[in-house]
């Protein structure tokens, strides 16, 4: 096993790769009872359209990725929450536009839960009338999202700054989309992604990282010839500027987003990116700015004011948030501040120190979290944890962030207002 190690804190994480090419990584946490596995698949609700090596393209309904994530604990004969539950582990799973992740904690019975959460995921079990109940589950569910209008805000944001494509609809699809889905579908995403090389299994927790990984590597485990393909990227059509929507809401709501135009790398170079937009972010629209303060001061925003960074495979995007009386001024200065922004950061050395030592406590409190660490490793670009942000914080500089955020902000923002009203 090829060990990394985090000397000034004391931690070592361990990495083997499996006969059938799983990649595991292995982190024994001292003075922790519980233990947390979280198998993660590089497939996600972006990944609607593939063309395999034999050159023929297929297309899958929209949701398909969270719909087979809701399948894969059903089998024929029992449901593999229930042989969790047996242990006394907690199982779950969710889908994001680039992964989906099957997850348990437990403090006893550590291997027969991943042997559980192993058999599972590489053993699928997919009928016609299971089919047809969960559509009517996840058709439910996306409906009641109909009626949330934080994520009716941010989902028209998507709409607008990725127009026709797959970032522009719900990861759970829609009702009509999720009504085309069959089982011949679902054996085919799951034959085409859940490939054990396309999968990254974290555990972590009170263990020993020796016994776990003889125990993973004697498991007779599913091994099979993956089909070779090509995702289809995200596509970069012209945005929509401006949408107005009226929903039921006590107070309007505004979201302003920017458009990454470059390709998301991933490893070291897209932590770094990763941090210098938060980073950027924070200091342009942080609690602890001037711009928050004054405004704040003023009520024109309050505390659901938020500024967040997505970066992921294939695409990357900023998101400025918030409720306030005066939408059309919020989103004013808000432009303003963006505007502005390379002549501010450039001067902002003191701010950025601070914001550096805040971030580096944040991710020292997290790293008490097994969730948190394992989460890391999933949602950071590469093989990268919460460790390793650590460590690119401390070698990140202001000329970092003037140079992405330069990047960012010299793209022309999309702007979406909630106002109350009739749908």
């Amino acid at each position: 096993m090829r060990q990394i190690k985090y000397n000034q804190l004391h931690e070592t994480r361990y990495q083997l790769t499996l006969a059938n090419g799983l990649r595991v990584n292995l982190m024994p946490r001292a003075g922790y009872q519980k233990s947390y596995a979280l198998l993660t698949v590089n497939y996600g609700g972006i990944d609607t359209a593939v063309t395999y090596r034999s050159g023929k393209r297929v297309t899958y309904p929209e949701g398909i990725a969270h719909f087979l994530e809701h399948k894969m604990f059903e089998k024929r004969d029992h449901d593999a929450f229930d042989l969790f539950g047996k242990y006394g582990a907690d199982a779950n799973a969710f889908t994001s536009y680039t992964q989906t992740s099957y997850l348990f904690n437990t403090t006893t019975h550590l291997t027969e839960c991943l042997q559980i959460l192993l058999d599972f995921v590489f053993d699928p079990y997919f009928s016609a009338r299971g089919v047809a109940k969960e559509q009517g589950i996840i058709g439910q569910e996306i409906q009641m999202y109909q009626d949330d209008p934080d994520w009716r805000l941010l989902a028209q944001l998507g709409q607008s700054m990725y127009p026709k494509t797959a970032l522009a609809a719900d990861v759970a699809g829609t009702q009509e989309s999720i009504a085309t889905i069959t089982p011949a579908m679902l054996y085919a995403c799951w034959a085409t992604f859940y490939q054990p090389a396309n999968m990254t299994l974290f555990v972590t927790g009170g263990f020993d990282a020796q016994r776990i990984a003889a125990f993973l590597q004697q498991l007779p485990l599913l091994s099979r010839p993956a089909p070779a393909f090509v995702r289809q990227p995200v596509a970069l059509a012209s945005p929509v500027k401006r949408t107005t929507l009226h929903l039921a809401v006590n107070r309007p709501r505004i979201a302003v987003g920017l458009r990454g135009i470059t390709v998301p790398v991933s490893g070291l170079p897209g932590l770094r990116a990763r941090l210098a937009g938060q980073i950027g972010l924070y200091l342009l629209f942080g609690e602890d700015t001037a711009f928050y303060q004054w405004h704040y001061d003023s009520g024109l925003l309050d505390d659901s004011f938020s500024a967040t960074y997505e970066y992921e495979r294939g695409y990357h995007f900023m998101t400025i948030t918030g409720e306030t009386p005066r939408p059309e001024e919020l989103i004013q200065v808000v432009r303003q501040q963006l505007a502005r922004a390379t002549d501010q950061l450039v001067t902002a050395q003191s701010a950025f120190e601070r914001a550096k030592r805040e971030y580096t406590g944040r991710y020292l409190q997290a790293i008490n979290s097994l969730e948190t660490v394992a989460d890391s490793a999933a949602a950071f670009p590469g093989d990268v944890t919460l460790f390793e942000a650590l460590g690119e914080l401390q070698r990140l500089t202001l000329a970092d962030v003037c140079e992405h955020m330069k990047c960012m902000v010299s793209q022309e923002p999309c702007e979406v207002t909630l106002l109350p009203g009739d749908d």
